[in-house]
């Protein structure tokens, strides 16, 4: 559990450092997360999906404090969950590429914070 705090605090230090200019530190996402925080029941299990590269640093760091704001639930890197939570930095995600990988809108809690369905589940 210890290396688990440090690799997250790692990441996270990475992350503020490159992200000087954007408003996205823990307040910050659990800002963004806290209406979609509020409406799900505590012991849910979500996907997760992002418009960032997977390879990149600030995709990794945008993961865990996903799953740092949305806490207790669980939130898992993969769409394969029946509900998915996406993370995106645009108003308007690409359809075809959500489409492409089998996840329908659901809802819209503003900030760039939706919920998906994966439509084969």
């Amino acid at each position: 559990m210890a290396s688990s705090a440090w690799s997250f605090l790692d990441v996270f230090g990475v992350y503020s450092l490159s992200n000087r200019t954007h408003a996205f530190g823990v307040p910050a996402f659990e800002e963004r997360f806290a209406a979609l925080h509020k409406s799900m029941p505590a012991k849910s299990v979500l996907g997760y999906v992002t418009d960032n590269p997977g390879s990149d640093t600030q995709a990794q760091a945008e993961f865990y404090l996903t799953q740092y704001a949305l806490a207790p639930a669980i939130v898992k890197a993969t769409t394969e969950e029946h509900f998915v939570v996406g993370n995106f930095h645009t108003n308007s995600p690409d359809k075809k590429k959500l489409e492409a990988r089998n996840l329908a809108f659901v809802q819209d809690f503003g900030n760039d914070v939706l919920i998906l369905r994966n439509t084969t589940r």
